[in-house]
């Protein structure tokens, strides 16, 4: 005769029996399988995510550029030392930004890094394996995130040095003057959709159709509008 408590034992061992090596390759398959479904996605949403914080970080340096311009009196610049000729060019992403106080040194005037021992070479923010202040490299810091150009006049125009502070060295900059405002010549700014700007513009490069980009487009008053452009062509600033 078996007791109820036996029976509840022998139930009990039945329902606790061990996964079977069918099911546990079904389980494997279907989470391959889940996987390969999800990666497209996955990689679209961590380059969306890296376009949308470079972006804000070139954001917070421009108008980084306008409060030393302000605080400490002088003139600042925003200096673009590397980028791409076209929002539409292949390749790992690039662009090197920095800030550049103008100080007097000795006799003369000249840019220099702000609050930097030593300058850094164009193409990149660190010395002797330190990071230069207020420098952003985003081939470094942001993979396959790219400065496309720096817009004059015209859709997709390079831009051309040419301001009323100081010449360049034919790399493109924004100039800050100790009231806070734009130092650029008229040439340097286009009219835009509701006023005249100094644009940037940031590109997903692996994007997995068309243009995906961030436009920042930075006004005679020295504010910086930041708009998002997903499209075919060559974005309209």
């Amino acid at each position: 005769m078996i007791t109820k408590g036996r029976a509840r034992r022998k139930r009990e061992a039945g329902n606790s029996r061990g996964i079977t090596l069918l099911e546990l390759m079904l389980v494997i398959a279907l989470a391959v399988a889940m996987t390969a479904m999800a990666s497209p996605y996955l990689g679209s949403m961590i380059s969306r995510y890296r376009l949308n914080s470079a972006a804000k970080e070139m954001s917070g340096l421009i108008k980084m550029a306008r409060v030393l311009a302000v605080t400490r009196s002088t003139k600042v610049r925003v200096l673009f030392t590397e980028y791409e000729g076209h929002v539409q060019s292949g390749g790992a992403g690039e662009g090197v930004v920095r800030l550049e106080i103008y100080t007097f040194s000795g006799a003369t005037w000249s840019w220099q890094p702000v609050d930097a021992v030593v300058a850094p070479p164009s193409g990149s923010c660190v010395v002797a394996g330190r990071k230069v202040p207020y420098c952003l490299d985003l081939k470094a810091d942001y993979s396959a995130i790219s400065l496309a150009w720096v817009d004059k006049v015209g859709i997709g125009a390079e831009y051309m040095p040419g301001n009323t502070f100081e010449n360049t060295t034919g790399y493109p900059a924004v100039f800050y003057g100790p009231d806070g405002l734009v130092g650029n010549s008229n040439n340097d700014f286009r009219q835009g959709y509701d006023k005249q700007a100094i644009n940037v513009v940031v590109t997903n490069k692996r994007a997995s159709s068309g243009i995906e980009a961030k436009i920042l487009s930075v006004d005679r008053a020295g504010g910086v509008l930041v708009r998002g452009y997903r499209g075919t062509g060559a974005p309209r600033i």
